[in-house]
């Protein structure tokens, strides 16, 4: 008997022996599953190596076979997941997978830690209606895992194909690295719904970068040489992320929607796309080829990058180095940036519909979402392409320059920016010799060939002194001249911006006009326009000049009341015309309290209207 039982030992000992020579790996749970809000998951079986099988308690490696799991619309698989330098007992894990968990996901994941994570392959499938996306991502590797924080994701590349009745399109990308990851933060956000107090935003991940990103479809195809960013931040939303997704998945299956299910979709991705922010992020080495469309033209992007609220600094977003060429087509923008943008006003305003459809919405309401613009610029352009009107008496091709645009509309009041100013520096173009335009012909008949423009408009509210500030308003043509105008109105209060339109024009008919400067310079547009009416009348340019000269000292103070200041007035604007120089115009309300713009409408005659105001002039000569 004894020898019996040394035979059975031996026989035994030599089967584990042979079982660990071939990775044998006994399995110590089989056919697990998990499902609450958000996210589902299957293991086929959890297996560790031979030599802790007997301490599964608190085994070092574990491997994973057949792993399956679904976040929202996405489900995910890998055959096989392997796990070394786990730290956490058996305990953790198998509460991490257990089908009637007694904690949040969140919380589960807090006690995991591990030295690595290796997943081979794992590919993820989602259906959103007729489109199906399948994607493969390989070698993936999670290093160094502290009680649910990843200090590193690697996966080595991957591939997404995307196909449908109106899309078929393949991405793929090299290297993708992800540091400083908190798993249990993300879980939190993703699974669980938002209290009833406003939270902070939580980072998720530190910072990311991708490789070699390509993108195909039967159009066109992109290239990307690098992406990356950092500090990725979110909150929780009311329905969850989960519950946001489960939404879309649902709506997406009906032939119909309701008005009221997609209000209430809207109001929930909303509620989603304002609960995320992000320290910067950017794309460099951008080049799209058409295939299809326009084959031969190719548009190149240095840049994208985009920097948010995270930084303590207002949002930007910019594009660099943007070229597009073609066979008959060079165009360029050196830069295109908006800073300062909003949508938070926007996004709060659709979270509280509430199911509310956007139809029995007022005035009021489509006021506070109106996004807060910014600061909008765009540098170096210079465009030569062809020109699509050609056939209606257009030229073939549409040439300009511009040197700098920008837009600024921000504080904003019930949806009304108080600070606004639209400025065109150096808007350069040949003047067209075919137009029958009549401000063309004017300019050809003129001389100009080429015409490079400048103009400003800026104005803002001061709440204070309520008095809307008309900071400028000028155009300026380069060999032509200038004009430029200030203003100020009083009496401008916070009532002017309510969101009832008959409130606000009663408040602006409120409104008085303070004071006015009004500046002309001659840049040689006079001298053109003096020598082309001497050519008509057949006199001299300096006899035209006279004659129109003497013509305006006259005329003036007999239409504006030939008052002192009247005949000033005229003095200046015929030595103005006699010696082209600048002209300098200032105008205010002898009444200290302003004109009123009602009182302005209703004086018909410009002599009794002129009367009211101090105005004083002075011609220089040009230098």
């Amino acid at each position: 008997m004894a020898s019996t039982g040394r035979r059975a030992a031996f026989l035994v000992s030599a089967t584990l022996l042979i079982g660990v020579a071939i990775g044998f790996e006994p399995a110590v749970m089989r056919d697990l599953s998990v499902r609450e809000a958000g996210w589902r998951a299957s293991v086929g079986a959890v297996r560790v190596s031979l030599w802790s099988a007997a301490f599964a308690q608190s085994a070092d490696s574990i491997t994973l076979d057949n792993v399956t799991f679904s976040i929202g619309p996405d489900t995910f698989r890998a055959p096989r997941i392997e796990i070394s330098g786990l730290t956490s007992t058996r305990a953790d894990l198998e509460a991490l997978l257990a089908p009637n968990p007694g904690e949040p996901l969140a919380d589960r994941l807090a006690k995991i830690s591990a030295r690595e994570v290796r997943i081979p392959e794992m590919t993820s499938e989602r259906q959103a209606g007729d489109s199906h996306q399948a994607s493969v991502y390989r070698n993936i590797t999670v290093s160094d895992i502290s009680q649910g924080r990843i200090a590193r994701m690697i996966a080595e590349s991957s591939s997404i194909e995307i196909k449908g009745p109106k899309q078929n399109a393949v991405i793929t990308q090299g290297r993708t690295n992800a540091d400083d990851v908190d798993a249990v933060a993300a879980a939190r956000v993703y699974t669980e719904k938002a209290g009833p107090q406003p939270e902070p935003m939580v980072r998720l991940y530190g910072a990311f970068t991708v490789q070699d990103i390509r993108i195909q479809d039967k159009d066109a195809v992109i290239t990307v040489a690098r992406g990356g960013g950092h500090d990725v931040r979110a909150r929780r939303t009311e329905d969850s992320w989960a519950g946001t997704a489960s939404l879309v998945t649902a709506l997406g299956d009906m032939d119909k929607p309701s008005e009221q299910d997609t209000a209430r979709l809207l109001s929930s991705v909303a509620d989603l796309v304002g609960a995320v922010d992000i320290g910067s992020a950017e794309l460099a080495g951008i080049q799209v080829s058409a295939v299809a469309t326009s084959p031969g033209t190719t548009a190149r992007i240095a840049r994208i990058g985009y920097t948010g609220t995270v930084t303590g600094q207002p949002a930007d977003a910019r594009v660099e180095g943007l070229e597009v060429t073609g066979p008959d087509t060079r165009a360029k923008i050196d830069t295109i940036s908006v800073t300062g943008f909003s949508m938070q006003a926007a996004w709060a305003e659709l979270h509280a519909l509430k199911g509310k459809p956007l139809d029995q919405l007022d005035v009021a309401a489509f006021r506070r979402m109106a996004p807060t613009i910014g600061t909008v610029h765009v540098s170096g352009a210079d465009f030569d392409v062809p020109n699509q009107d050609a056939k209606n008496g257009g030229p073939d091709k549409i040439r300009f320059k511009l040197k700098d645009l920008e837009l600024t509309a921000d504080k904003p009041r019930n949806g009304i920016p108080t600070n606004i100013r639209f400025a065109l520096q150096n808007l350069a173009a040949p003047v067209p010799t075919e137009s029958k335009d009549e401000t063309v012909r004017t300019l050809r008949d003129l001389g100009y060939k080429d015409l490079n423009v400048s103009f400003v408009t800026a104005a803002s509210w001061d709440e204070t002194a309520s008095e809307l500030l008309i900071r400028e308003v000028s155009l300026n043509g380069q060999d032509i001249g200038a004009v430029t105008l200030h203003a100020v109105l009083g009496n401008v209060t916070g009532e002017a911006f309510n969101s009832d339109t008959a409130l606000a024009a009663v408040a602006l008919i409120g409104a008085t006009a303070k004071s006015a400067d009004l500046t002309i310079e001659n840049q040689g547009g006079v001298e053109r326009y003096l020598a082309q009416e001497a050519r008509k009348q057949k006199k001299t340019p300096e006899a035209v000049r006279r004659e129109y000269g003497t013509a305006a000292a006259l005329a003036v103070p007999v239409i504006l009341g030939n008052s002192a200041q009247a005949k000033a007035l005229g003095q200046a604007l015929g030595r103005f015309i006699a010696k082209p120089g600048r002209l300098t115009i200032k105008a205010a309300p002898k009444n200290a309290s302003g004109l009123g713009l009602a009182e302005l409408l209703m004086t018909p005659e410009p002599a009794a209207l002129f009367n009211k105001l101090d105005v004083t002039a002075t011609a220089e000569e040009r230098p």
